[in-house]
């Protein structure tokens, strides 16, 4: 069992000095970003474009996205207020989920629920 386990790294060890030297050819040669990170790990060479500050600024994507809309809940999360607690329930495939948390301590989620569960029921209940 030595035998083939040093043998076996014998043969990574030799692969990856001899691809250490040449350059992946890839699809896109013509089209190189400016800055890349080039790393040669034990199953190949691997080439990232970098991304900087300036790219994601000039991006007209970046700017559609920054708007967030409010939080919302999802449809299968219940919240059951209990005085200084409040008490979530979701439906999963196998059995129901509970967990309790301090109103103080709610996330956006979470908080969501809860108002969407109030605006559901009466003022008299």
């Amino acid at each position: 069992m030595r035998i083939h386990t040093a043998f076996g790294m014998a043969v990574l060890l030799a692969g990856l000095c001899a691809g250490a030297g040449q350059k992946q050819s890839g699809k896109n040669q013509g089209k190189q970003p400016q800055a890349q990170t080039e790393r040669v790990m034990p199953f190949g060479g691997t080439t990232r474009a970098q991304s900087t500050d300036k790219a994601k600024a000039e991006d007209p994507k970046s700017k559609a996205e920054e708007p967030k809309t409010k939080a919302e809940a999802p449809p299968n999360l219940r919240a059951f207020d209990e005085g200084d607690q409040v008490r979530f329930e979701s439906r999963l495939p196998f059995g129901v989920s509970q967990y309790r948390k301090k109103k103080s301590e709610l996330n956006e989620v979470e908080r969501a629920a809860l108002e969407r569960e109030r605006k559901s029921k009466p003022a008299g209940q």
